[in-house]
């Protein structure tokens, strides 16, 4: 039921969106829920992509966007180049959420020509540097580049 491509979303979860993100044109909408609305855009300005959750009274819930690894904060860099330093960022989103602190998701990977094995790493990282959390995405045999996963 829910996810369906023709979803009526309401004005006030419109309204909440393009208060919160003006420079857009247009987003695609998804409804999770009876009560959560997802929408999906760019912004070209930036040219990043963006993901919101709103409630039915169009209150944000949570806002990821993809960003460029140099663009964290360099608390974040320095962790990641400190703690994890044969690994490379594949992916960086910075995720916030109603009522939590921001939080940065990155994926590294770990793969040079001739390895055997592809290490993948899903880490949570503070805007202050602090490892929240750390999952080994995948072992797999390097037979090419790494497929980025979306949100």
């Amino acid at each position: 039921m829910y996810g369906q491509n023709a979803v009526v979303v309401p004005d006030v979860v419109r309204q909440g969106l393009y208060t919160d993100f003006s420079s857009i044109s247009s987003a695609k909408w998804t409804q999770e829920s009876a009560d959560v609305f997802r929408a999906d855009f760019t912004i070209y300005k930036n040219k990043h992509s963006y993901m919101a959750r709103y409630n039915r009274q169009g209150h944000w819930l949570e806002k990821k966007v993809e960003m460029e690894f140099a663009r964290l904060p360099m608390s974040v860099i320095e962790t990641i180049v400190q703690r994890f330093q044969n690994f490379k960022p594949t992916s960086s989103i910075r995720i916030e959420q109603r009522d939590q602190n921001t939080v940065f998701h990155v994926t590294l990977e770990k793969w040079q020509p001739g390895d055997e094995f592809r290490q993948t790493y899903s880490i949570d990282i503070s805007p202050e540097g602090e490892l929240l959390g750390t999952a080994e995405v995948q072992l797999e045999r390097a037979t090419g580049p790494a497929i980025k996963t979306p949100f």
